[in-house]
């Protein structure tokens, strides 16, 4: 743990369903180098109990005044360099705070507890920068449910490291979750994330510890822009085709286009002349013949999209053909 806490926290208050908290960071602690990284997790502690905190925002905001116009102008009124010349203007103004958000906190077991209905006293409040063993067990933490789970044999996989971003000094390679693919199978889960976030990449990683360690798991894929299948940018993780070669993972890909020729091209280029071991390309049409419903369904739902009301024969095929479809 942190030998000792980082700056002083300087209020405690309710924002919507969580707590927050506010710390302040003084002019010798920035020089120190004690600044904090935006969503960097932090523990707060108070009342005996270890929190988890993620910093949500920075901002600079004076002490001694509400307003440092004064205090700004003041001090280059006869200099030229406010740093050296007047540092007790900076010292007045250059306070540094932090809006910090409490997660929760990690109890018994090695469970997460997410969330907190007490707001720690703002006296007895302290943060702490946290170290890599105390991240390392964080990321490992499960998130405590209600009712009772039966525990299962369970695989770990390395899913990733923890980084602040790009930013020098944010990257903890030491420091790695690990994910069981157990997690995704038979069961809904949605990936939330803004533009940019990298949730194509995390998918692809799912869905290939999925393919690896349970062999008999179908997947379904709809991937309209083959966005899954290949990846020829360096800046993107590979695609689903090459991930399957490199693991040696036969045989699970099925890629349904109307440019057959085009994509078998691009497939060799990519995987080689074995590429058929991994991937199996076919045409993407539509047999009406063994499925005359879907021709009934397209041809009636094509007048409604046209605004055009359906004859009355194809009305009473779509509906007696969904009936015949529906009936068990």
């Amino acid at each position: 743990m942190a030998e000792s806490p980082i700056g002083v926290v300087v209020s405690s208050r309710r924002n919507g369903p969580w707590a927050e908290l506010t710390l302040v960071l003084t002019p010798q602690e920035l020089d120190q180098g004690k600044r904090l990284l935006l969503g960097e997790l932090v523990r707060v502690s108070s009342g005996g109990k270890d929190y988890v905190g993620m910093v949500l925002d920075g901002y600079y905001e004076p002490v001694g005044r509400s307003d440092p116009t004064y205090t700004l102008a003041l001090a280059h009124i006869n200099q030229v360099d406010l740093e050296k010349e007047d540092p007790w203007a900076r010292k007045e103004v250059n306070f540094y705070h932090h809006r910090i958000v409490l997660l929760g906190r990690v109890v018994q077991g090695g469970l997460f507890a997410p969330s907190t209905r007490l707001l720690p006293p703002v006296v007895e409040a302290r943060v702490y920068r946290m170290t890599e063993e105390e991240l390392q067990r964080l990321l490992a933490a499960e998130v405590r449910t209600s009712g009772s789970v039966k525990a299962e044999g369970k695989r770990r996989y390395a899913f990733g490291h923890l980084a602040y971003g790009l930013e020098e000094g944010g990257e903890y390679p030491e420091v790695v979750k690990e994910v069981d693919p157990a997690l995704f199978v038979g069961r809904r889960t949605a990936n939330f994330g803004k533009t940019g976030f990298g949730k194509s990449n995390e998918n692809k990683v799912i869905l290939t510890l999925l393919a690896h360690a349970f062999p008999r798991v179908g997947m379904l894929i709809l991937d309209q822009n083959a966005e899954y299948l290949l990846q020829t940018e360096a800046t993107t993780s590979p695609g689903l085709a090459q991930a399957f070669k490199a693991l040696g993972i036969r045989g699970r890909i099925r890629f349904y286009t109307a440019r057959e020729e085009a994509w078998a091209r691009r497939l060799k280029e990519h995987l080689g002349t074995e590429w058929r071991e991994y991937v199996e390309v076919l045409p993407l049409k539509v047999d009406f013949y063994h499925f005359p419903e879907l021709a009934v369904a397209l041809a009636y739902q094509r007048r409604r999209l046209q605004g055009a009301e359906p004859p009355q024969y194809l009305e009473n095929a779509f509906y007696t053909l969904s009936c015949c479809i529906l009936r068990p």
